[in-house]
């Protein structure tokens, strides 16, 4: 009798993913965000459709490694959102499929977190240096606007 006593070559494809990635899965993530998946998938030696469906669920849908690519490269798509083009970022994330609605409403979501902390600093900055260039270049004195550096005669 062969190892395997599987009903399919996916089954059996599968179950050795499983034993693959249960031992190694953080390093997948690791490589997948550093290399990017179709460089991933390539050197696992993963050219058919199932194989890379298979790791691209393993990484989004178990490992949610698209949390962690979203957090590595905040910057990327919050320029994305803010030049107007942020309904490319779905497709160019792999995640048109409605299995993985879930998933894109967490991304949303932190995006979200990301765009309004942006607009919070902007905010803040705007007003400080407000303040800085009300209080620090201008000196009020008696009522008058005299400019830092000059003097009174």
């Amino acid at each position: 009798m062969t190892k395997y006593s599987y009903f399919s070559e996916q089954e059996a494809i599968q179950e050795e993913f499983k034993l693959f990635s249960a031992q190694h899965g953080d390093k997948l993530v690791e490589y997948y965000l550093a290399n990017g998946f179709d460089q991933l998938a390539t050197d696992l030696n993963y050219g058919t459709p199932f194989q890379r469906q298979m790791l691209f669920d393993f990484l989004m849908l178990e490992k949610k490694a698209l949390l962690q690519c979203i957090r590595a490269n905040k910057t990327f798509f919050l320029k994305l959102i803010t030049d107007g083009r942020g309904e490319m970022i779905r497709p160019m994330l792999g995640l048109s499929e409605q299995r993985y609605d879930s998933l894109w409403a967490e991304a949303l979501d932190l995006m979200s977190l990301y765009f309004a902390e942006k607009k919070v600093i902007e905010k803040m900055t705007n007003t400080e240096l407000d303040k800085f260039f009300l209080n620090s270049l201008f000196k009020i004195e008696n009522g008058k606007s005299i400019p830092d550096g000059s003097e009174e005669n």
